[in-house]
């Protein structure tokens, strides 16, 4: 008889704040707001979360040192361009579609997740962020119960 060894995949398990935004505001304008209201130092990431073949979703991100914790603003849709053929041979048209990071989701414009986060910094960031100007709603998702968490994950 042998040995039976079971590997898993779920790499995944640390605790993290998970925070849905709904906004109108631009990526940077919402970095640059909730830098200003939580004396937080977001920065967008040299390099977007890139998903599906032309899907590219902006990132800012920020380690708290002193606190020894991570945080990323993370948009959730993004508009995919593709080139229709119309008409003649030679005629193409731009065709914009939208895609979303995490599709369950799909009415959230942004996220914050901070990792090793607890209940005390997710009031206080539910809080500030509704206080900022055209931030519509806010609130808090259950990290484990989403079925594309991994999309989350880079």
């Amino acid at each position: 008889m042998s040995a039976v060894h079971k590997l898993s995949i779920d790499y995944y398990d640390e605790p993290c704040l998970l925070i849905a935004i709904h906004t109108p505001l631009e990526d940077y304008t919402l970095a640059y707001q909730i830098n200003k209201s939580l004396n937080t130092r977001l920065a967008r990431l040299d390099q977007d979360v890139e998903f599906g073949r032309d899907a590219r979703f902006s990132v800012f991100g920020w380690e708290d040192l002193s606190a020894d914790v991570y945080w990323q603003l993370i948009a959730n849709q993004t508009e995919v361009f593709s080139q229709e053929k119309y008409g003649d041979l030679f005629q193409y048209t731009p065709v914009a579609t939208r895609a979303c990071l995490v599709p369950e989701l799909k009415e959230v414009d942004y996220f914050i997740k901070v990792d090793e986060a607890d209940q005390a910094l997710e009031e206080q960031l539910l809080e500030t962020l509704l206080q900022i100007p055209s931030v519509v709603t806010a609130f808090a998702v259950d990290y484990d119960r989403l079925k594309s968490k991994n999309n989350l994950i880079f």
